[in-house]
């Protein structure tokens, strides 16, 4: 855990994932760039999301108003 802060405090630059269902997060890791996971890093949001959020300092984005709960192929 050390070793990365040191890392990320000595690094030119500061690699970051955002959404589309991991798919940046894996190519960026298998590049050994990866800085460290977002909040979108695993998840499916584009950018606009994104800046949303941010401006609203992430007041709803666990709101439960806004959650809604699926199955997928009969799994719960």
């Amino acid at each position: 855990m050390l070793k990365n802060k040191i890392r990320l405090l000595l690094a030119k630059r500061i690699y970051l994932s955002f959404g589309e269902n991991c798919l940046s997060d894996n190519i960026l890791e298998r590049h050994k760039l990866k800085s460290f996971t977002t909040p979108f890093s695993h998840g499916r949001s584009n950018i606009e999301y994104i800046l949303q959020l941010e401006k609203n300092n992430y007041k709803d984005f666990l709101n439960l108003d806004y959650l809604q709960y699926e199955e997928y192929d009969n799994i719960k």
